[in-house]
This record gives structure tokens, sequence and C-alpha cells, in this order.
């Protein structure tokens, strides 16, 4: 697993960290958040996003770096919405973790193309929305559709 390799890493730097994963129990979760928020020394809190992505306050972090990229692009989002809430006082930097020519790689497109698909079914556009307005083509829809894997009739 990702946060194996990372935290073996973090212990050789001899970094302050954090982990919390499917594996923590729930009652030991938000004194991890606690401990994260108050101690300053703690370098990195290590989250897998299913775990971490839902419910956290994370405030002070300042970056979060997406090793582990989801098929839904929302999921990631909810995950790094963890360090953009109500009273956060620094800007937030988000990274996201991708090798070439991988699955990650694969992922990360598929993620782009829903996000897209996404606006333009929120604007209308796409899936017989007015492609004249917005210059795309039915053929920029089709391949859009193929990207994500949604098949047309």
């Amino acid at each position: 697993m990702c946060l194996d390799v990372l935290e073996a890493f973090l212990t050789t730097l001899g970094y302050k960290y954090l982990r919390l994963d499917g594996t923590t129990p729930v009652v030991e979760r938000q004194g991890l958040v606690d401990e994260f928020q108050e101690n300053e020394e703690i370098f990195v809190f290590l989250l897998s996003t299913k775990a971490g992505g839902l419910g956290l306050n994370l405030t002070a972090a300042n970056t979060v770096i997406i090793h582990d990229l989801d098929f839904n692009p929302f999921n990631d989002a909810q995950a790094c919405d963890r360090a953009w809430r109500l009273g956060q006082t620094r800007p937030v930097q988000v990274i996201k973790l991708v090798c070439k020519d991988t699955i990650e790689d694969v992922i990360y497109r598929r993620q782009e193309a829903k996000l897209i698909l996404d606006q333009r079914l929120q604007e209308g556009v796409g899936a017989g929305g007015d492609a004249a307005a917005t210059g795309n083509s039915d053929e920029d829809d089709a391949s859009l559709a193929a990207a994500v894997g949604v098949q047309g009739d």
C-alpha cells in the first residue's frame, strides 16, 4: 500500500506524522484530527482518501497530496475540501501524484473528462445541448463520452 511506503519514507527522514486509514478505529479518528490541528510539530497527516475524505476538518493543512486517485473525481475533491474549510487562513495547494503511462494516468484523464462532461451537463451543453453556442461538436461530445466510458444508444 502506498501509505506504507510514505510512512517508511517519513520515518527514515525523521519527520513527525500521523496516519489515518481504514484500519484506524473510529473512536481514535477524532483524536488524531485534533492532534494534527493543534500540534505544529506534526509535519504530515497520512490519510487514505476513503477514510479521510468525509467529515474531517483539517484547516491546519495547507498542502493536500492525492497519491491514490479515485475514478470518481468528486471523491478526490471531497478529500481536498477537508483543508478548504471555514477557519482556513492560508492558501491550500493540491498536488496529484500521477506517473505517465500508468493506471493513475488513465484514471487522471478519465477524471478530467468526467469533470468536463459534468460541466457541460450543468450548462445544458452536450448530450443534446446547443453545440453551436459553445463551439462543441457532436464529435467532441462523442469522444468525451468514449473517454469516460459512456456508450450511446
